[in-house]
């Protein structure tokens, strides 16, 4: 036999679940508050009979607080997203171009990237461009300057050419007007006209030894 005792009087609670309506009735009454819970029941099912109505009573007086909070919170709810609704829907598409343009700027990052870079060696090469032109442009002044030069030691031999001639002519004619016998003419023009050669050939050389590598590099 078993020895677990049976306690008196009636059983606590009937097992059966009334969340449902007792949901509905704080519904109801949020809205209305002048509502009793024995009409909203009857509302709810108008098959109710007294025993059914009693006992949501029961459980209706021991959760009010708590049914009634959460029937507050899911109408605030309600309202806020009916609310929404509208901003929602015009919200939505601009959010989702807004997405977009995200993801084309994420993608354009890369190029972005390239682009900085190609610009940064477009300008290493005008940098070194500028250099070139400038160093090229050294050249041709060095490149005058020598040429001038050049022009300017051709006119000194020249002058320098013509003066020792005219020093030479003087000194036959000298000789000449000195000498009574014309047989000695020869042998008196000889020794000058020689000597003069070897002149003209020490000045060229004197004039010309600074001048040689100029001349060797126009030449190439």
């Amino acid at each position: 036999m078993s020895s677990t005792k049976r306690p008196r009087g009636r059983p606590k609670g009937s097992g059966i679940d009334d969340s449902a309506v007792l949901i509905r009735v704080a519904d109801m009454i949020l809205k209305d508050s002048s509502l009793k819970p024995a009409t909203a029941f009857k509302r709810i099912d108008s098959t109710f009979g007294d025993s059914t109505i009693r006992r949501l009573g029961r459980k209706w007086r021991s959760k009010q607080s708590v049914l009634l909070s959460t029937a507050r919170e899911k109408a605030i709810g309600s309202a806020v997203r009916a609310a929404e609704r509208p901003f929602r829907d015009v919200a939505q598409p601009r959010i989702g171009a807004s997405n977009d343009y995200l993801a084309a700027v994420v993608m354009a990052q890369p190029f972005e990237q390239r682009h900085a870079k190609a610009i940064e060696a477009a300008a290493r090469f005008e940098e070194h461009r500028a250099k070139a032109v400038g160093a090229a442009l050294r050249f041709d002044q060095q490149q005058a300057n020598a040429i001038e030069a050049a022009k300017r030691f051709d006119q000194a031999h020249a002058l320098a050419v013509g003066a020792a001639l005219d020093r030479i002519n003087k000194e036959i004619a000298q000789a000449v007007g000195r000498t009574r016998d014309g047989a000695n003419y020869a042998s008196l023009t000889t020794i000058p006209l020689a000597e003069s050669t070897q002149t003209l050939q020490r000045i060229a050389e004197a004039r010309l030894s600074p001048w040689q590598p100029t001349i060797a590099g126009l030449a190439r």
